[in-house]
């Protein structure tokens, strides 16, 4: 390195400039910018997928659509699910007339089912709600659904 006597009279060490308080605010600034920018692409992308997806689902619809071209038929039939399917019911606890005493009111409704001997009932209040409108069961050594 040269000493400060052998330099030109015109040139002189340029000493580094610590970071000032703005330079720091400045890229942070930037950084901050950077990543909601970032974060407005894949929010837009995503957006944009599901834009697609509702297209496409629209368009399919409209090919279905009745008409004088599309008469009501089997082949026009073409059901759309709007409300996502509930959970199946596998664990629901079963009482036996003795533990059911004082739980059950004896005015309660219930859905009442026998077969080959082998009977249960179902309490109505217990099968309004969406996750349990369906009951899949085993009674008289068959499988039943029981609904409301």
């Amino acid at each position: 390195m040269t000493s400060a006597q052998e330099l030109p009279e015109n040139k002189t060490l340029r000493q580094p400039k610590p970071y000032s308080l703005k330079r720091a605010l400045l890229l942070v600034s930037v950084a901050i910018l950077a990543a909601g920018c970032a974060a407005y692409l894949i929010s837009w992308g995503v957006d944009y997928r599901k834009r697609q997806a509702a297209v496409a689902l629209l368009h399919e619809m409209e090919e279905h659509a009745l008409g004088f071209d599309n008469p009501p038929s089997p082949k026009s039939f073409y059901p759309v699910q709007v409300v996502p399917r509930p959970p199946i019911v596998k664990d629901f606890q079963f009482l036996s007339v003795k533990q059911a005493v004082g739980k059950v009111d004896d005015d309660e409704m219930v859905l009442a089912v026998e077969i080959n001997g082998e009977a249960r009932a179902y309490p109505l209040n217990m099968m309004t709600g969406p996750e349990r409108e369906v009951i899949n069961d085993t009674l008289g050594g068959r499988a039943i659904a029981a609904t409301w």
